[in-house]
C-alpha cells in the first residue's frame, strides 16, 4: 500500500503543476480559469493519497493468521487469539474449525 500511497502523491503533485501552470497562463494562451479545476484536483488527489499513507503506515506492524489452534489477530504490541470452536461466526467454516476433527 505504501507504494500505491507514493505514486498517487506523484501524480496529484503533477496534476496541481499543471492546473497552476494552466489557471497562470504560462502555456500557449492567456491565463485560463479551467486551472482551477486542476488545482482543485491535485489538491482533493494528494489528500486521498496522504490519508492512503497515513493508513497503510499505521497498520504497518498489524497482522491476522490462522493455524490449527484458531484465528490469531495482531497489532504489533498485542495478539489475541479466536479458538477453533468460535471461528465460525469468524466465516472460518468446517469440520476441523468447528471442533469435529
Amino acid at each position: 500500500m505504501i507504494p500505491l500511497g507514493i505514486v498517487l502523491t506523484a501524480i496529484s503533485a503533477l496534476v496541481l503543476f499543471g492546473g497552476m501552470v494552466m489557471a497562470a497562463g504560462l502555456g500557449d494562451g492567456g491565463p485560463n480559469p479551467k486551472g482551477i479545476g486542476g488545482i482543485v484536483s491535485g489538491l482533493f488527489m494528494g489528500f486521498i493519497s496522504a490519508m492512503s499513507l497515513v493508513s497503510a503506515w499505521s497498520a504497518r506492524n498489524s497482522s491476522v493468521s490462522v493455524d490449527h489452534t484458531g484465528l490469531w489477530v495482531g497489532n504489533g504490541k498485542v495478539r489475541t487469539s479466536s479458538p477453533g470452536t468460535a471461528s465460525p461466526a469468524s466465516g472460518c467454516t468446517g469440520a476441523r474449525w468447528a471442533g469435529a476433527a
